[in-house]
């Protein structure tokens, strides 16, 4: 949280936070993001998560979960009754 009170968001990050986990699977499942990782990371690495079908679903999962924790952390409450399980 302190970087969030550095960043002087500390009153819209709540909303912020939502939009995000909102706009998880859109990100997940854009060009634009696979594109961007693809620049960053080694061939066999790309090869072997985005190549596969279930990486995506996996990866948005993941990371739901991960911010909807952030979230119930923060903020009380339970964030996670619509938790989703990947396993790949």
């Amino acid at each position: 949280m302190k970087k969030v009170i550095d960043y002087k968001i500390n009153d819209q990050f709540q909303e912020l936070l939502q939009k995000r986990i909102n706009s998880l699977a859109e990100i997940t499942q854009s060009s634009q993001f696979i594109n961007e990782m693809k620049r960053f990371l080694p061939v066999d690495v790309v090869a072997r998560t985005f190549g596969s079908p279930d990486f995506i679903p996996c990866l948005y999962s993941t990371l739901h979960e991960m911010l909807t924790l952030i979230q119930s952390g923060i903020y009380g409450g339970d964030t996670l009754n619509n938790k989703q399980i990947f396993k790949m």
